[in-house]
């Protein structure tokens, strides 16, 4: 005769302990607890983003650990409401954010980099809430252009640095201003033209320090369509270059904005033309 002994024990044999600084997670072999998540969100502080793979979350801890958990990341959105949805596959703490990158180009997603070091994509239609959301959390909110469209810039350089530092100022003032980059003037008409006039950036700036000629050009093709005229159209010049400035005038420029090749200087520089022209500025209605 066989004898088969079954031994029976209870639950909590099989938990696993793990703390992190705050809570004690208890994660049972092969599923959690409801009483596990709602204990979590209760003190959900610990947590520095969530990741939806399907039905299933990952929970990411400031401790690095990382928990799966069987819910979609819609349970937690409607449960977590200081947490922000950047994307359909993440939800993150802003207590947490690190910085963020504004998206470089037209119709493109922007990336938030968590305290982790991991960089998280920002959905397109997401980016205006994310700022909204994330300068609510901050100690210092940035200026805010008041209305119903985030200001826009577009830059013309063939310098990612000069760019990048374009960006920085503006959105130092203005963070959800969305700053892109153009390397050639003479593509912007047609571009331009063929957005909805609620699309069109309010400040356009031509970097005249290097390929000064395709910058004039452009200032002119923009000034001779009548639909494009009225965007305020800057010129950033080298110091004493007065036959350039002559020129950029005549050419009916809106503004020559001298700037020198030091970060600092030329990041403060940005950040002044973004106040003046998005907050004591009125520019031209695009409803």
């Amino acid at each position: 005769m066989v004898i088969i002994q079954i031994f029976i024990r209870p639950l909590s044999h099989f938990e696993k302990h793990y703390r992190t600084d705050r809570l004690l997670l208890l994660i049972n072999v092969g599923t959690i607890r409801m009483s596990f998540i709602d204990e979590l969100l209760d003190c959900p502080t610990e947590i520095t983003y969530l990741s939806g793979a399907n039905n299933y979350t990952w929970l990411n801890f400031a401790n690095g650990r990382k928990t799966l958990i069987s819910k979609p990341l819609r349970y937690f959105e409607t449960r977590l409401d200081h947490f922000i949805r950047v994307h359909k596959t993440a939800l993150i703490n802003p207590q947490f954010v690190r910085d963020w990158i504004a998206p470089a180009r037209l119709k493109m997603a922007g990336t938030v980099r968590m305290n982790c070091g991991t960089v998280l994509p920002v959905g397109r239609r997401r980016w205006r809430l994310f700022i909204e959301n994330l300068s609510a959390t901050a100690e210092e909110p940035v200026e805010t252009k008041p209305g119903k469209n985030d200001p826009s810039v577009i830059i013309v350089t063939d310098s990612q640095t000069k760019a990048s530092w374009v960006r920085k100022g503006f959105q130092s003032k203005f963070a959800n201003c969305l700053v892109n980059q153009l390397n050639q003037g003479e593509v912007i008409p047609d571009l331009l033209f063929s957005l909805p006039d609620d699309q069109l950036p309010a400040l356009i700036l031509l970097d005249a320090c290097s390929s000064t000629t395709d910058r004039m050009n452009t200032l002119r093709s923009l000034k001779e369509t009548p639909r494009l005229a009225s965007i305020p159209t800057l010129l950033l010049v080298p110091r004493n270059t007065p036959e350039t400035v002559n020129l950029a005038y005549a050419g009916w420029a809106n503004s020559v904005v001298t700037v020198m090749e030091d970060q600092a200087i030329f990041t403060r520089t940005m950040a002044q033309l973004g106040h003046f022209w998005f907050h004591l500025v009125a520019l031209p209605s695009r409803n």
